[in-house]
């Protein structure tokens, strides 16, 4: 047993040389494991800080922010070759002080360049700050802030900076700074007028100026509410909104730089109260039946609003209450009408204007029909004109003239209502076929006459007309020629032609100008019917009957 032990000792691999890198090591430093294993070795890592083992580090690196001044820290490592491992070999080292170091920038404020340093000390020690200007290479004598003044387009400034803790003196970190063109400033903005109308042009006042010395441009947005309205300044008469609030959002320029953006305080705008300069009745002779209305001349409103004009009506001087405007049928003859028109925005009320008197004057009549009866006359008709809804509007007595053309030639004339018929005026002369009769009916109440209303009918045939009727002999006798006994009469005064049709015990009809004696037999029941033409139509049938044969 003892022979195996003694060759498996002889078979280990030697214990690793190690040492910590850097040495010294400050809390500043990240500890290392040197050297680094062999190609085809693992070794393995155990860490302990003043004797206390720390297991969650097992690689060859202990970060600096794990360390602190004071501190003994101790590596021991193991080689592992194949399955064969080496007894342990270690390093150690105690943590010294670590150098503070600093962070430097140059920063532009108003007035020059600001230093500015960050010091930080690994062991927290306090640290003083040193640092230093340079111009081109050459140091300067400044303090922290480079004035304006002391700054020229084109230089190259350059801050060193360093930091001491009491014992140690970090490194030196620079920053570089390259002077240009030096931003314009802008102190403040406004906006003029500062209770604008819609007819101002709005405008910005600036407090500004270039350090270069450089010519100034203003850039100007303006915003309603927050939300952008328009780029440029003057803002144009009517762009801005009555009511919401208007602010400018302002920067200045040199030309290759811009200022800080400063906003000039909002403004709202004031409304401008609208104005009329007349107002009238229209028409202005009024009557029943006419409704009225109000309108206005010389409607001017500064901010652009639309027209709007509130309306109050004055009859005879009382105020007319109706929420409606009065209409034609609200009207009386003789009644005196005003209108009062005020001027109103969404926001304002203008002065009132009031109207001229308009009168009611006297309302004609009116007949809202004629028509003749019957509506197709013949020559032999009485012909006359009708009226339907003969109307006044104020309650007069109404006449009606009727004009009668014949032909287009005045022939009569002749009234109905006072003085006349008010159902109809019947035609006062004679008509025949063929012509045109026209009647032209116009009322009247005494002041004025209404619209004039028409009727007209073309005169048709007339049908003849069978005036009497008997037989010779009458009454008929047996084995006698029995002759009609006609009497006819046309109202066109046309010849007229009749036709006979004979009837013997109520058989069939013969057409015969008489019934020859030879027909006729004692007790036979005789009847005839004529018929007139007069050449262009038939008259009505006439009948005789029941004519006995003694």
């Amino acid at each position: 047993m003892s022979v195996l032990i003694l060759s498996l000792l002889a078979c280990s691999p030697s214990e690793p040389d190690v040492g910590l890198a850097p040495r010294p090591a400050s809390s500043s430093d990240d500890l290392i494991v040197t050297p680094d294993p062999p190609v085809g070795e693992t070794w393995t890592y155990r860490w302990a800080a003043d004797g206390e083992v720390q297991p969650d580090l097992v690689g060859n690196t202990v970060p600096a922010v794990r360390t602190t001044r004071g501190e003994r820290w101790k590596v021991t490592v193991e080689r592992q070759v194949g399955r064969r491992i080496s007894s342990p070999g270690s390093a150690s080292t105690v943590i010294q002080n670590g150098a503070p170091t600093v962070e430097a920038s140059i920063v532009e404020v108003r007035g020059g360049l600001q230093a500015v340093v960050w010091a930080s000390d690994p062991d927290g020690d306090p640290v003083t700050v040193s640092w230093a200007w340079e111009l081109d290479g050459q140091e300067e004598q400044a303090n922290g802030v480079l004035p304006t003044a002391a700054l020229a387009n084109g230089q190259e400034w350059t801050l060193r900076a360093w930091g001491d803790d009491g014992e140690l003196t970090g490194p030196e970190d620079t920053a570089t700074f390259t002077v240009g063109n030096q931003a314009p400033v802008l102190l403040a903005a406004s906006i003029t007028p500062r209770e604008p109308t819609s007819s101002d042009l709005l405008d910005v006042e600036i407090d500004a100026y270039d350090p270069d010395g450089d010519a100034l441009t203003v850039d100007v947005s303006w915003r309603v509410d927050g939300e952008p309205l328009y780029t440029g300044t003057p803002l144009p008469e009517g762009t801005a909104p009555r009511g919401p609030w208007i602010d400018a959002l302002v920067t200045v320029s040199d030309g290759l730089s811009e200022s800080a953006t400063v906003v000039a305080p909002g403004v709202r705008l004031v409304n401008v109260v609208p104005t009329i300069e007349a107002a009238r009745v229209e028409p202005p002779a009024l009557a029943y039946g006419v409704g009225p209305t109000c309108e206005v001349d010389g409607w001017a409103d500064a901010d652009g609003d639309p027209e709007t004009v509130q309306v109050r009506w004055f009859i005879d001087s009382i105020l007319w209450t109706a929420s409606s405007s009065p209409s034609g049928t609200d009207l009386v003859r003789g009644q005196e009408v005003r209108c009062e028109a005020t001027p109103v925005d969404d926001v304002d009320a203008g002065d009132p204007v009031l109207s001229p008197p308009a009168m009611v004057l006297n309302s004609p009549p009116s007949v809202a029909r004629v028509f003749l009866e019957p509506e197709v006359p013949t020559a032999a008709d009485t012909v006359s004109a009708r009226f339907e809804t003969v109307y006044d509007p104020d309650g007069d007595a109404v006449t009606i003239q009727i004009s009668w053309l014949v032909d287009g030639t005045e022939v009569a004339e002749t009234y109905a209502g006072e003085g006349g018929d008010p159902d109809g005026e019947v035609f006062p002369g004679v008509l025949a076929r063929g012509e045109h009769l026209e009647v032209a009916c116009r009322p009247y109440d005494g002041q004025s006459s209404g619209v004039e209303v028409y009727a007209d009918a073309t005169l048709v045939n007339a049908p003849p007309e069978v005036t009497d009727l008997d037989v010779s002999p009458n009454p008929p006798q047996a084995g006698v020629d029995l002759v009609p006994v006609v009497s006819t009469f046309d109202a066109d005064g046309d010849p007229v032609d009749v036709s006979i049709r004979w009837t013997i015990n109520g058989g069939n009809p013969t057409a015969a100008p008489f019934l020859p004696g030879s027909a006729i037999r004692s007790g036979d029941l005789i009847a005839v019917s004529v018929t007139p033409n007069d050449g262009i139509e038939d008259g009505t049938d006439l009948l005789l009957t029941n004519l006995p044969v003694p």
